[in-house]
């Protein structure tokens, strides 16, 4: 067995290590020859991640020396500034997460830098989200160090069959889908080579892909992450770390992608689209987009990393992968073990019976989001509850060009993600908030806002789709044709004044009367908002009705100073 010496550089001493010509030279000749290695251990990527990350994580670096003085190995770690959490550099933005090294030394130089970390430090565990393949597994050095594995399917898209994309596009359903995307403009697909090329608009993209992933999982990657944005504009500026596209119809802009090149691959990454074209699944046509340009580039295929079902539509094929962890506890290394086998056990019997694994992993995914204490809580006020709301309704003379005010900002879906912004809010509150917004843009709604020092302090609204229906006692209330409904007003408690709201309201009815063929607006007005329903009638608006809307849990109302969690109005599409 080869001797390896290894050294560990810690934070200003990895740093100088990072900037040594010397050094960097013979780590560019380590990642060349290493048969394993991806962009996420380049150099170049973990330089701007390094540095764009510097106020919030040190460097740590693992060097392993042979005799000869070569480097031989090489593991960039990552600890938090307040050095309480120990990582693979990149984080998660790093997809597939290893150690480079020579293939004999590789063994010696990970097993002595796991046993360092174990007997220097009080981390209690280190995790690599996902090994990329070709990476030597030796069981027998993983189980002395106390590591777990983890399978994982990593599904390809091969772009050898060019045939399979375009028999895709031909198909009637999504020719009238493209259709769709023509009425805006002509249908555009580019590849972005520097972040200058980037349209003004590009922000209100990127917001939307924050307001999906706040609606599947309560966070928002680039508002939560304040250099998440930055890093990636680095890297679009650096040529061959990140493969950027962006969709368009005439000047609305559909979709986007983010991923970084890997060889002759590019990685699925951040791909998000505009909720106004959710009905003509935007995300589908730019995935297929894609995979005809990267072919033309060049590119072998496109790596739809592991995670995600909806991947499965696209993949080819399927490679085995490891998530793996490293324990330097021996008694939360045992626990695990034991739950894994635990686990195995069950779904093994379970799968028995006919129950498929796609099925246990939501049904367990569910159990982890159960809590009890939150529907204890809540039961009793979401069982059966109801809200009336009144309805009025206002003629086109009861406004004039002195009511075109601009207090509120039209379908700004960046204002929406400041829902969260600079305030301490439960992860299941603002993911109910974030999933109700998304369902009324993706229904046709339009937002109504105003933002002030980094947060939403209104918000309002706005339908004119003759469809949709508001669930009432005594059958369906159905907008009438040639006229639009006024609903879902929230106020932070320091703007929820009668002038406050005058001056929203009277703006969304002028923004409403503009088109021609509205002929009537509608605003509904919860009776607990008694002085809006008395402001409402003062301003002409007529009384035409009641609502009784069914209450469900997803939604908060700013109140306060503070964001409180209700129930919201049910609302359904026809």
């Amino acid at each position: 067995m080869s001797k390896v010496r290894v050294v560990p550089y810690k934070q200003l001493d990895a740093s100088e290590l990072l900037q040594c010509a010397h050094f960097r030279s013979s780590w560019q000749k380590l990642y060349e020859r290493c048969p394993w290695s991806t962009i996420f251990q380049n150099p170049h990527f973990l330089d701007i991640w390094y540095d764009t990350y510097a106020a919030f994580y040190d460097p740590w670096v693992f060097c392993g020396y042979a005799a000869d003085d070569e480097l031989v190995g090489l593991l960039a770690l990552t600890v938090s500034r307040d050095g309480c959490e120990l990582r693979v550099a990149g984080t998660q933005h790093a997809e597939y997460q290893c150690w480079l090294a020579d293939p004999e030394h590789s063994s010696v130089f990970i097993e002595q830098v796991f046993i360092y970390l174990r007997q220097h430090c009080s981390f209690k565990t280190l995790t690599f989200d996902c090994l990329p393949l070709g990476m030597p597994l030796e069981s027998e050095c993983f189980r002395k160090n106390m590591c777990i594995g983890e399978e994982m399917n990593q599904p390809l898209m091969e772009l050898s069959d060019s045939r399979r994309i375009s028999d895709s596009l031909k198909k009637k359903g999504n020719r009238s889908k493209l259709k769709r995307f023509e009425k805006n403009g002509k249908l555009q697909f580019r590849r972005i080579n520097h972040s200058t090329e980037l349209p003004p608009h590009f922000d209100d993209l990127v917001a939307s892909y924050d307001l999906r992933i706040g609606a599947l999982a309560g966070i928002l990657p680039f508002q939560d992450d304040p250099c998440k944005k930055l890093f990636y504009l680095r890297m679009m500026d650096v040529p061959g770390i990140l493969h950027a596209t962006l969709q368009s119809a005439g000047e609305r802009l559909i979709s986007f992608h983010l991923g970084n090149t890997n060889g002759q691959q590019v990685c699925l990454g951040v791909l998000g689209y505009s909720p106004f074209f959710a009905e003509s699944s935007p995300a589908k046509f730019h995935i297929l987009a894609l995979a005809g340009e990267l072919k033309k580039e060049g590119f072998c295929a496109l790596d739809l990393t592991p995670g995600g079902v909806y991947k499965e539509r696209f993949a080819t094929q399927y490679q085995k992968t490891l998530k793996l962890r490293v324990f330097f506890d021996r008694g939360r290394y045992l626990r695990s073990l034991v739950s894994k086998h635990s686990r195995t056990l069950v779904l093994k019997a379970t799968m028995g019976f006919g129950i498929s694994m796609a099925s246990i992993q939501k049904g367990v995914a569910t159990i982890r989001r159960f809590n009890p204490k939150y529907l204890f809580k809540h039961c009793v006020d979401f069982s059966g509850t109801r809200l009336r709301s009144n309805v009025y309704l206002f003629r086109r003379d009861v406004v004039t060009p002195a009511h075109q005010l601009n207090s509120l900002e039209r379908d700004r879906i960046q204002h929406l993600c400041a829902f969260a912004a600079k305030q301490h809010i439960p992860n299941g509150e603002r993911k109910y908030f974030f999933q109700d917004a998304l369902k009324r843009l993706e229904a046709g709604q339009h937002c109504y806002t105003r933002v002030e020092s980094g947060i939403l302090v209104q918000l309002g609204w706005m339908t004119d789709q003759a469809s949709i229906k508001l669930a009432v006692a005594d059958g369906q209330f159905v907008l009438p044709e040639r006229s639009c409904m006024l609903l879902g007003f929230r106020f932070h408690a320091l703007f929820s004044s009668s002038n406050c709201f005058r001056d929203a309201l009277l703006q969304m009815i002028f923004d409403a009367f503009r088109s021609d063929q509205t002929e009537r607006v509608y605003c509904s007005i919860p009776e607990t908002m008694s002085a809006y329903r008395n402001l409402v009638e003062s301003l002409g608006g007529l009384p035409s009705g009641t609502l009784l809307e069914t209450l469900s849990p997803a939604t908060c109302w700013m109140e306060n100073g503070a964001l409180r969690h209700v129930p919201r109005k049910s609302l359904r599409v026809a």
